[in-house]
């Protein structure tokens, strides 16, 4: 009996840096913890870098930094749009505000699952945030 191989999921972690924040450190052990005969990981930091980055190198896993300027810069958002189509990933997880708003308009327009992981209560929201939360859940698979 002959064995199919399934395609490795490709999953990529977007994020805003790699510094030493409870986000960022969920987002490393994520892709260091997913099971590599499954999964591919690969991580997306927005605007930044940080001393996270050497346990991605240590671990073997993809990263890219994306860009240094602010999240609603139009370069941060063209940049990482162009890296989404060139991954052919088939799910992008999206970590934290700002990140997901920027993460869920990216995967909506790619055709890509899209995962959000919020970690806080949403106390601070205004008006405008609830009503943006609202408009972008339809293009969130989880």
């Amino acid at each position: 009996m002959e064995m199919i191989r399934k395609k490795k999921k490709r999953v990529l972690l977007l994020c805003g840096s790699m510094s030493m924040g409870g986000t960022e450190k969920n987002v490393v052990t994520i892709a260091k913890q997913l099971d590599k005969d499954r999964f591919e990981p690969e991580v997306y930091c927005l605007y930044g870098g940080g001393p996270l980055e050497e346990q991605l190198k240590t671990h073997g896993i993809r990263y890219e930094i994306g860009s240094t300027g602010r999240i609603f810069d139009l370069k941060v958002f063209r940049k990482a749009y162009r890296f989404l189509q060139r991954g052919d990933y088939d799910i992008l997880h999206c970590f934290g505000y700002p990140v997901i708003y920027l993460g869920v308009l990216l995967g909506a327009v790619q055709g890509i699952k899209v995962i959000v992981a919020i970690q806080a209560l949403d106390t601070w929201k205004r008006r405008i945030d609830v009503l943006t939360d609202k408009a972008l859940k339809p293009f969130v698979d989880l």
